[in-house]
């Protein structure tokens, strides 16, 4: 986090406040008179403009203003720079915690303690358990595959009756069923029945017509659940396995890190309060600052419905002082600014947006360097 201008004044604005300001001359260049006229809006985050009325714009003496802000700077600037020291104090602190807890990592007990190394050790075997059992499932696909291969084309060589096809197709619709169909137990019957196979893959018979290479897949996919679903539950518990392992392993490093890694987190939360507490004091210090400032006014005017004014600024030496507040999404928001008033009849019109608000004070006015 970061702030500028350590004699500026910030806020929060949500949105873009500005005036819109243009001089009209009633004279030549020099002390005559001269109308300025000029615009309250906000244009928001969104792009949305919000012309504001009913806001008062005053022409001040300028001395005034520097007199007002020379009794109000001291106090502002011990409260900021109270706030400063406690934040740069809350950075020191976190960052010895940090080394103090990464030096603690480094020596930590954990590295000794028998049953944190014998469960860290454990945790580690349980990716080259799945590999194996992975392995193993995509044997039994392969093996399946050959011996699928074989069926079909020992139907086909020995000219086996057509009637008999059907068995082939339940058997198909058995291996599907384990190697990830996908299919409930009611759709594959459905699907066996609808492609001629009617029994059940335990009860698939040898029949006197079918050649030795369907008996031996028939054989295989009999055999096959029991030894898929072993390998399923051995993955699905070595997953459970890892969870619990992890599990012990933080509990383990809870207990020998808790003290360490408290002081850290205190430090850190004295951090964001520092944060916080300078944040919201900026926020703050353009209202606290300007509140109660009531000059003695040369001029002023009311910003009509659309935001409109018009005032006649009578000489040199004076500063436009306005203040307005506005609803913007959930909160409201006040707005401060000081501006030179201007000096000479210009034709150019001067748009006072967010970068001329007093928080960024263009003018310098809280600087102490005003013209």
């Amino acid at each position: 986090m970061s702030y500028q201008g350590d004699n500026l004044i910030f806020m929060k604005i949500n949105g873009f406040l500005a005036v819109f300001v243009t001089a009209g001359s009633l004279g030549l260049l020099g002390c005559k008179p001269r109308i300025v006229t000029g615009q309250v809006f906000i244009v928001t985050e969104g792009g949305l403009n919000f012309r504001l009325g009913d806001v008062e714009v005053d022409l001040v003496e300028k001395s005034q203003v520097v007199e007002f802000i020379q009794k109000k700077r001291a106090s502002i600037e011990t409260g900021r720079a109270a706030l400063k020291t406690e934040l740069e104090t809350a950075r020191a602190e976190v960052e010895k915690e940090q080394k103090d807890y990464n030096a603690f990592l480094v020596t930590s007990p954990l590295s000794t303690n028998a049953d944190y190394v014998r469960t860290k050790a454990e945790l580690a075997g349980i990716p080259q358990k799945l590999t194996v059992l992975k392995q193993k499932k995509d044997s039994l696909r392969a093996q399946n595959d050959q011996l699928r291969k074989a069926a079909y084309a020992a139907y086909t060589a020995y000219g086996t009756p057509q009637k008999f096809h059907a068995d082939l197709a339940l058997l198909d619709n058995q291996a599907n069923s384990i190697f990830g169909s996908g299919q409930d137990s009611s759709q594959r019957r459905n699907q066996a029945s609808a492609l001629g196979g009617s029994r059940s893959p335990t009860h698939l018979q040898q029949s006197s017509y079918e050649p030795s290479q369907v008996k031996t897949w028939r054989e295989f996919l009999v055999a096959l659940p029991a030894v898929w679903n072993a390998i399923t539950k051995q993955t699905y518990q070595a997953y459970y396995d890892a969870a619990s392992l992890r599990a012990k392993l933080a509990e383990i490093e809870l207990h020998f890190n808790s003290a360490a890694s408290a002081q850290l987190h205190s430090a850190e939360s004295r951090l964001e309060s520092a944060e916080t507490n300078l944040k919201n004091f900026q926020a703050r210090s353009a209202e606290s600052f300007f509140d109660d400032f009531s000059p003695a006014v040369v001029q002023k005017a009311m910003s009509d419905a659309d935001g409109n004014f018009s005032l006649v600024c009578p000489r040199k030496g004076l500063t436009i002082f306005a203040k307005a507040q506005c609803v913007v999404g959930e909160s409201q928001e006040k707005y401060y600014w000081l501006v030179n008033a201007p000096i000479a009849a210009e034709s150019t019109p001067l748009l006072l947006g967010n970068s001329n608000l007093i928080e960024i004070d263009p003018d310098g006015y809280l600087a102490g360097r005003m013209p």
